[in-house]
């Protein structure tokens, strides 16, 4: 089956991963007890996670516990005086902005996310920028912190998150990995433009993820993957909110081809993929 380019995302790909390499090709009993596991798994994980959007950071951090990250060298912009460049803020938001400077200069990630921690609650997108640049000097390393930030009430802020996000996301080279990170993100976020960029990130790594076997030399194995994919846009759809769901759901009909029919027609589909016919069975 040749894939779609995805246009939107999906949640937990940690829990299709682990089936991706103990199911091969099951039989079509064996298939729908695999679906019935993940789908208990996967409330489970929501059930930890909860939905608020601060724990899409525990989310990712656990998505990046056993990655390898590829860092790019970085100039930092060595010493500087912050004394004199935030002088123009007030307070506590230029106490905030020396701490995050004087943290870039020392190259300190955990002094940078502590104080970028703390500008969250600062009432001056400036401030808030200000941390969301700051992070992302370090890339990958702070995509759990970038997370949060991708849901900031300023627009200017969100967007310079997403940017920093995409860009730390291109330091992990496995394509599992970065649907694994993203799809971790996209199954705690709320906010609904940060999953719309989030999904197209998503779309990147799991189009690479299916295309990196061959369909004809290892059709069990592309097989395998698709149902990876496909298993984990089922779980947002069936317990993501209203928003994840709907996104899912558009997503779902890009990678396989066929419009969302319901929970029994997805399973129907996560069965036996390669013969699935897109007409509903009731």
């Amino acid at each position: 089956m040749k894939i779609k380019s995805i246009a939107l995302g999906t949640t937990l790909l940690l829990l299709a991963a682990a089936c991706l390499w103990t199911c091969r090709t099951p039989e079509t009993a064996e298939a729908k007890d695999v679906v019935t596991d993940a789908r208990a798994t996967t409330k489970k994980r929501l059930s930890r996670h909860g939905k608020k959007t601060e724990t899409a950071k525990a989310a990712v951090q656990d998505a990046l516990r056993n990655v390898t990250i590829a860092k790019k060298p970085r100039s930092w912009l060595g010493r500087s005086d912050p004394d004199r460049m935030y002088a123009h803020l007030k307070g506590k938001d230029r106490t905030l902005a020396e701490q995050l400077q004087r943290g870039l200069d020392e190259a300190d990630f955990k002094n940078v996310a502590a104080a970028a921690d703390a500008a969250a609650n600062s009432k001056n997108p400036e401030v808030r920028e200000l941390a969301v640049d700051a992070l992302g000097w370090f890339g990958a390393e702070a995509l759990p912190e970038l997370t949060v930030w991708m849901a900031d009430p300023d627009e200017d802020v969100a967007q310079a998150a997403m940017n920093q996000w995409e860009q730390g996301l291109t330091e992990i080279a496995s394509a599992e990995d970065r649907l694994s990170i993203t799809a971790a993100a996209l199954g705690t976020l709320t906010d609904r433009e940060a999953l719309e960029s989030l999904a197209g990130q998503f779309s990147i790594a799991a189009t690479e993820f299916i295309d990196e076997v061959d369909e004809d030399e290892q059709a069990d194995e592309a097989r395998e993957r698709r149902i990876a994919v496909v298993q984990t846009l089922y779980d947002l759809i069936e317990n993501g909110n209203d928003v994840q769901s709907a996104q899912a759901m558009e997503t779902y009909s890009d990678i396989t081809g066929f419009a969302w029919h319901g929970a029994d027609e997805a399973e129907r589909y996560l069965q036996n993929p390669d013969d699935y016919d897109d007409e509903p069975t009731a």
